[in-house]
């Protein structure tokens, strides 16, 4: 069962809030990195940019179009179609 982590932190007079290094060795999180803050239902949360792609990808893999085809597929396609295009019309 994972442990509760919790622990109060104050802000500096610029707004600044220090994650302790407990937080951030146990979500991974080094210095250059970015995190989201998200408020929903009056808390607030923090969610590493990271995590947060993750979930993202995993929620349209698996998406398809009407046709039946991946929308990964089509956008490349779509994408193809327009440098063909670009391409052509530069010559």
């Amino acid at each position: 069962m994972n442990r509760a982590l919790e622990k109060a932190v104050p802000f500096s007079k610029s707004g600044r809030l220090v994650v302790p290094a407990e937080f951030r060795e146990r979500f991974g999180l080094q210095g250059a990195d970015k995190v989201i803050l998200r408020e929903v239902d009056g808390v607030l949360t923090i969610v590493s940019m990271a995590d947060d792609l993750k979930v993202v990808r995993q929620m349209v893999a698996g998406l398809k179009t009407r046709s039946g085809r991946l929308m990964s597929e089509e956008l490349i396609e779509e994408r193809r179609r327009e440098a063909r295009r670009d391409a052509a019309a530069d010559d």
